[in-house]
């Protein structure tokens, strides 16, 4: 099923408005379509950066990360075989 979308409206500087207009025009798509794909991208980037700042705090107290202790019961699950 498509998801829903939203209209909205961007106030753009005359410059940055025929930069945009010019640069759609060259990749052959439209100037909604080209903002689309940008904004997507700055989301998609922005989720990228937080996953990662995430993941630096996670490794920063190495006692904390520690997952030594699942080996032993995660070989129990794969094998089927107890220590």
């Amino acid at each position: 099923m498509p998801e829903h979308r939203r209209a909205i409206t961007v106030r753009l500087p005359e410059t940055v408005y025929r930069s945009a207009s010019e640069m759609a025009r060259r990749n052959r798509l439209s100037l909604n379509r080209l903002i689309q794909r940008s904004v997507e991208a700055a989301v998609k980037e922005e989720e990228q950066r937080r996953l990662r700042e995430a993941f630096t705090l996670v490794g920063r107290d190495m006692q904390e990360s520690d997952v030594e202790f699942a080996h032993a019961a995660q070989a129990e699950v794969v094998t089927g075989e107890q220590d």
